[in-house]
């Protein structure tokens, strides 16, 4: 699982940053304006991408094995 625990790692890192900047961004937005929305919208997508790394990393989901061999 050496490659696919990078890949989640990776994963999650890039995910947290986005987050962090999407929610430290969200007060300079006006509530209901189209860039909230899309700010919204993005923090939802990034919470699915963290949600599924962290699943691959709990159960140790490998499908990059066929990777690692070559």
């Amino acid at each position: 699982m050496r490659v696919s625990g990078v890949v989640y790692k990776f994963m999650v890192a890039v995910s947290l940053t986005i987050a962090v900047l999407t929610v430290a961004l969200l007060p300079f937005l006006e509530p209901g304006s189209s860039s909230w929305v899309i700010a919204i919208f993005t923090l939802g997508v990034t919470a699915i991408s963290v949600a599924i790394a962290a699943l691959g990393l709990y159960f140790r989901w490998d499908p990059f094995r066929p990777f690692e061999e070559v």
